[in-house]
């Protein structure tokens, strides 16, 4: 099976620092929702757009792997889409290491990645391309 998440973050009023909000979508090979997901974070110092957008991602990834049987792991792919170049290049390694808050997620996305399903690949959508 080939399952699809959509991802998107954000942090306002203010980035860095302002609230975060993390959502998903993740999509069977049907295009069927089998899960959907958003949330906020308060307001910290840490918080930024970058952080925002890798969360997302992986709190998708991690949330497909925990429900997914050994099975599943090994015999399914996933195409992850967003709106963050940064994420999803940093992801399918062209952009080097990052520093940060932004750091931490991304080392914790990119290990899920690493260790999860058969495969697991980055596509940069536009994002009027990924407004639901």
């Amino acid at each position: 099976m080939k399952y699809s998440i959509y991802f998107d973050g954000s942090c306002r009023p203010v980035n860095p620092g302002g609230v975060m909000g993390v959502g998903f979508l993740i999509l069977d090979e049907n295009e069927d929702v089998i899960y959907s997901f958003s949330d906020w974070f308060d307001a910290h110092p840490d918080n930024t757009n970058n952080k925002a957008e890798a969360l997302s991602a992986y709190m998708a990834l991690e949330y497909l792997f925990d429900k997914s049987s050994l099975e599943d792991l090994e015999n399914n792919s996933v195409d992850i889409y967003g709106d963050s170049m940064l994420v999803c290049r940093r992801m399918n390694s062209t952009f080097e290491n990052f520093s940060g808050s932004y750091a931490e997620v991304a080392k914790n996305l990119q290990h899920l990645v690493k260790n999860s399903f058969s495969s697991v690949v980055f596509h940069w959508i536009p994002r009027e391309e990924n407004i639901e």
